[in-house]
């Protein structure tokens, strides 16, 4: 079953798979029969669809979920707090969210399970416009940094500019959430903290 496993790489490869019920694959042989019981599920992402949820998409398009007896209806994330706290509740079945905010929900009683990695290292970064590099944080000092509050990436932010002892005060931070590349483009802030490779880098 070798799109199986396929599969499988890329779901461990890589924010993190939460649930707040029973499991997510049912692993079946190559050419067995397709399962006679169809349960609709809800999987909310972290984010707005990006390059990440692949997998996701893929799994849809090609039948890999009905093949294992799931029809999977997907909903756009507003963030990892958002998605952990719809996944708890009930709201959603599964969804994608950052590890860090899956750690604090679970240390608040947020009763949810990681069922698998997406990142081996997370892709947050300073995304910047490369007539205006940022090699060294100070470099930020005086300009104005898009930032997504809502997101993973801003505790990521937090906890990079704390170890470097960056002097936030000093640089302008401008909410900008799922539209940071376009308020880059317009000049509304010199860079932004984002995931590279994602919509909004």
């Amino acid at each position: 079953m070798k799109r199986h496993r396929s599969w499988n790489r890329m779901v461990l490869i890589g924010a993190v798979l939460i649930l707040g019920a029973a499991g997510l694959f049912l692993v079946v042989p190559e050419g067995a029969a397709a399962p006679a019981r169809v349960d609709k599920v809800t999987l909310r992402l972290d984010w707005i669809p990006g390059s990440e949820h692949a997998p996701v998409w893929a799994s849809r398009e090609k039948g890999f979920f009905r093949e294992e007896g799931l029809d999977v209806q997907v909903f756009p994330g507003e963030g990892s707090t958002v998605t952990l706290k719809l996944v708890g509740n009930k709201n959603n079945d599964f969804g994608h969210a950052g590890a860090d905010s899956t750690m604090i929900a679970f240390s608040k009683g947020v009763p949810v399970k990681v069922v698998a990695v997406l990142f081996q290292k997370p892709p947050v970064a300073i995304v910047y416009p490369t007539d205006r590099p940022v090699k060294r944080f100070e470099a930020l000092y005086g300009r104005r940094l898009g930032t997504s509050p809502r997101g993973v990436s801003y505790k990521q932010w937090e906890a990079m500019a704390a170890r470097h002892n960056v002097d936030r005060s000093k640089i302008r931070e401008i909410p900008v959430e799922t539209a940071a590349a376009k308020a880059m483009e317009a000049g509304v802030v010199d860079a932004f903290v984002g995931w590279w490779g994602s919509p909004t880098a």
